[in-house]
């Protein structure tokens, strides 16, 4: 038997990093476009919502519609977990 192990959620969650992803890079051929890299596995968007509030996080279960001026849409970590420096802020 095969023994698979255990990952916690929070570990697939970016680590150092205030967005949905750990960082980006430029694209070296059009220096205006960047790459993301590090995307969390729990963001996504839900194209039947209006822009600027259609963001939706599977980890917290929460979309845009359900934070009071949600930013998820904008990548912006609404979780709190693994934020820099250790700094853990549960919404």
């Amino acid at each position: 038997m095969k023994i698979i192990p255990i990952i916690k959620a929070e570990s697939l969650i970016p680590k150092d990093s205030y967005y949905c992803y750990q960082r980006t890079e430029q694209d070296k051929e059009n220096p205006m476009k960047l790459h993301v890299i590090g995307r969390c596995p729990f963001h996504s968007i839900i194209n039947f919502e209006e822009e600027q509030n259609n963001g939706y996080c599977a980890y917290m279960k929460k979309g845009d519609w359900d934070l009071n001026f949600g930013l998820l849409w904008d990548s912006v970590k609404e979780c709190g977990i693994r934020y820099p420096d250790n700094e853990e802020i549960r919404l």
